[in-house]
């Protein structure tokens, strides 16, 4: 009996279609968890993007499409403010209220000329043609101003260079374009370039070993260049330049000895001071040479009263070159041998000079005969018909005037 009902039970029908019912459960179950998986999936790709279009539209800006969705999303003030914030003055076209509207270009015009040149206070739009001119380097945006002083204003911070001539504008070209060529090896275009670049390579463009040092010198800010080369006299010549180009006179005290160089150096220093005593600092050998030269270079006969009464021959040579140089008949006084005297008013008075003599240098003259012929050629060469009546010889005075009946 037991064994029976096993076997029935074993091979009962019943039995079998439940397992049958349960596995197409499972498969159902299955085939839902999958549909459910997939529209989850394409939510999320829709949702993704739909995001990135949104993000796309509200921060990227610069064309019509994309205005118009800001236009959509923002009032007037927003439009401003995106505008400002985006340095885009294309946003500016859509706000429709004026005052807004010149408010706009006006904050975007330094970077838009479109936008400048759409601004109406005249102040300020000469402001921003003059900074879009800079920013695009262009002489040309400054056309746009109403004034050639604001022209010519806006071209100068444009191009700095631009009005300069002759060697300013080289040197100011090759400053700006670090391009030592463009002085063509001028020495005062190719000094300050290297002061003022540190670019030292440019001092290898001038002749002389010495002033190739000194420009170094100068580049490098170290004096100490000038002791780099092989000769006492190479040094002190450089030396002389440091000074003379950079106008610091204590670096005549660096030249090894009281020579030339020294002398010259001193004497730059001396005619530029207006400082005779500066010439003290050589030995005697240069000093009356560093006098005679300030004598000349100023105008001014003092440096040749200073040199030594024994010191003849250099106290003539100055008196005579004073009154070549400088017109001045009247300096050929201070001569003590009476052929002298008659040598330099000769050489003073009749000489073709270019440069007429001053009326008030003849004054001085006191040989009357000499006198009389400075206040002729004095009045011929200034054209003035009135310093004839200065002299005292009749028929010379007859004669200056009869200069002018012709």
């Amino acid at each position: 009996m037991v064994i029976r009902k096993i076997k029935k039970t074993l091979g009962d029908d019943k039995y079998k279609y439940q397992s049958k019912e349960d596995k197409w459960k499972n498969r159902s179950i299955l085939a839902t968890f999958f549909i459910i998986m997939v529209v989850l999936a394409l939510a999320v790709f829709i949702l993704l993007n739909s995001g990135t279009g949104t993000s796309q539209g509200h921060y990227v800006y610069g064309n019509e499409e994309e205005n118009e969705t800001v236009s959509a999303t923002c009032d007037e003030l927003c439009l401003l403010a995106q505008a400002v914030k985006n340095k885009n003055a294309t946003t500016c076209e859509l706000i429709t209220n004026e005052i807004l509207a010149q408010e706009c270009f006006e904050k975007t015009a330094p970077y838009s000329l479109d936008a400048c040149l759409k601004v109406i206070d005249y102040t300020k739009r000469k402001e921003c043609i003059t900074q879009n001119a800079i920013a695009q380097q262009s002489i040309d945006i400054c056309l746009g101003l109403e004034t050639d002083a604001d022209r010519n204003n806006c071209i100068n911070k444009t191009d700095e260079c631009y009005f300069k001539t002759g060697v300013e504008k080289n040197t100011c070209v090759a400053i700006k374009t670090m391009n030592y060529t463009k002085c063509n090896k001028n020495t005062q275009c190719i000094l300050e370039y290297s002061d003022k670049t540190k670019d030292v390579t440019a001092c290898g463009q001038m002749s002389l070993e010495p002033e190739q040092y000194a420009c170094a010198a100068i580049g490098k800010d170290n004096d100490d260049e000038c002791k780099k080369i092989g000769y006492m006299n190479g040094q002190d010549s450089c030396y002389k330049s440091v000074a003379i180009w950079t106008n610091r006179s204590n670096i005549c005290s660096m030249i090894s000895s009281s020579n030339e160089y020294m002398r010259d150096c001193y004497a730059y220093f001396a005619i530029r001071d207006g400082n005779l005593k500066l010439c003290d600092n050589v030995d005697l050998d240069y000093r009356w040479q560093c006098y005679a030269n300030y004598s000349v270079a100023t105008n001014n006969v003092s440096g040749c009263d200073a040199i030594d009464y024994w010191a003849k021959i250099s106290k003539k040579i100055c008196y005579y070159d004073y009154a070549m140089t400088n017109r001045d008949p009247g300096a050929c006084t201070n001569l003590e041998e009476p052929g002298s005297k008659v040598s330099c008013y000769s050489a003073s008075i009749m000489r073709n000079a270019t440069e007429p003599i001053p009326p008030q240098n003849c004054e001085t003259v006191l040989d009357g005969v000499w006198k009389d012929k400075c206040y002729m050629v004095s009045a011929e060469k200034n054209n003035d018909l009135t310093i004839c009546n200065y002299i005292q010889d009749t028929s010379m005075a007859e004669a200056c005037l009869a200069k002018w009946k012709k």
